[in-house]
């Protein structure tokens, strides 16, 4: 039977079936541009082998929906992170009061926390840092401190005698400590004759024994011609003593006129000022 040619016109709209196309047979030259839409594309179809290399950008990504699992080992380095972009929040949590550093290597570390009263120290080139207690050994544990206006004659009494109000009743903070006293008294020397020399002599007691012996003070004056002569110094003087135990116990300052004539000696004279003070040193 000879063929008879069907053209277009003569197949109605719908009369080809897929029962009347062989497989495999209709190829991309076929299709209409742009013709395949999502609801033609059979479920789970694309995958990796049906995308070409770096053609998906994040024009693409739904938001938010890369999640860890979906992070390669290591992927998020320094480069992959905006500056300041990592705020608290997205910091995994911690214990409160440890603080990160890094060791020897390089590597993070953290270190506490410390305890109460401790402070965080350096323990040398490559190694943390480190919470420690502070020693106690050339810290300053308590300050005590007595001044005095009163203006006090001696006169010529060669005798070591209180000075006003520079008395302090002290308790050590420790047994082991050092008590460093220091005394600055205004002194004022007033002389019969127009050249002579005035001598002082100052002493620091605890618990009425001399601490570190007498300090003493020459005052020389020439060329006056006043029947009596004004002149003054701040005299300061050291004594270090060991404290033994804590009890409580009087530091003062006495003073005593060493003059061989008739000089007198006054303290705090013309609203002179002087001073007393413990400073207590932990051994």
């Amino acid at each position: 039977m000879a063929l008879t040619q069907v053209k277009t016109t003569g197949i109605a709209a719908d009369a080809v079936t897929g029962a009347k196309v062989a497989d495999d047979q209709i190829d991309s030259e076929h299709y209409v541009n742009a013709s395949i839409d999502h609801a033609h594309l059979a479920n789970d179809c694309v995958d990796g082998d049906n995308i070409a290399d770096d053609a998906i950008n994040s024009e693409h990504y739904v938001d938010a929906s890369i999640d860890h699992q979906h992070l390669a080992d290591d992927c998020v380095d320094g480069d992959n992170i905006a500056d300041n972009a990592v705020g608290l929040a997205a910091m995994a949590g911690g214990t409160d009061g440890v603080i990160i550093t890094y060791d020897a290597s390089g590597n993070p570390v953290h270190v506490g926390p410390g305890s109460d009263g401790q402070v965080l120290t350096s323990t040398g080139t490559g190694s943390p840092p480190a919470f420690e207690t502070l020693p106690t050994s050339g810290k300053i544990l308590k300050v005590a401190y007595a001044a005095s206006t009163a203006s006090q004659d001696l006169g010529t009494t060669y005798s070591f005698t209180d000075l006003t109000d520079l008395s302090i009743n002290y308790t050590p903070a420790s047994a082991s400590s050092e008590l460093h006293i220091m005394a600055d008294v205004q002194t004022y020397y007033r002389g019969a004759s127009s050249s002579y020399y005035g001598y002082m002599d100052l002493q620091l007691l605890h618990d009425g024994t001399t601490v570190n012996g007498e300090a003493f003070v020459e005052y020389r004056n020439y060329g006056s011609t006043s029947s009596y002569t004004m002149f003054s110094g701040m005299t300061h003087y050291l004594g270090t003593f060991n404290s033994s135990n804590t009890n409580a116990r009087i530091i003062k300052v006495q003073a005593k006129n060493e003059n061989n004539s008739t000089a007198g000696l006054v303290i705090n004279q013309y609203s002179g000022k002087s001073f007393l003070s413990v400073w207590e040193v932990g051994a």
